[in-house]
Formats: structure tokens, sequence, C-alpha cells
């Protein structure tokens, strides 16, 4: 299973605390997202990623990774 970071391309619904997804830029993506109960919707309006965010990020790769793989999926 791929490990994507969805970025942009995401709803508030889905993030904790139902903050915005966060992008490269504050630029919402012509596009949309699934949602089960409600089919193909508009994807959210996303913040900025700060620079200092992005350690986290890749930090967060491998950690999910290994977190995958205990689950036996």
């Amino acid at each position: 299973m791929p490990l994507w970071h969805t970025g942009r391309i995401s709803r508030t619904r889905f993030q904790m605390n139902g903050e915005a997804p966060i992008g490269p830029s504050a630029v919402r993506a012509n596009t949309k997202t699934f949602l089960a109960v409600r089919g193909f919707v508009d994807v959210s309006t996303p913040r900025a990623l700060e620079r200092d965010e992005t350690p986290g990020i890749i930090d967060d790769f491998p950690k999910l990774a290994m977190l995958y793989l205990k689950s036996n999926c």
C-alpha cells in the first residue's frame, strides 16, 4: 500500500481538529475528493506549509510505514 501525503487534495473533515489541510500554498486545488456518504465533493482550501514543518512531515513517513507493517494489512 503506498503512503501518500495528500497535501491540498483533502478536506477539513479528514484533518485533526477540523483544521485546514496543508499544501505548498493556500490555493485550493480545482478538483474533488470522495466522501462515502456524499460522493465527490470539492476539496478544502489548504493553509501554506511552513518551512519548519517540512522535517516533521518527512519524519512521519517511516513511522507510518512501520505502523502499516505492524497492522498486517
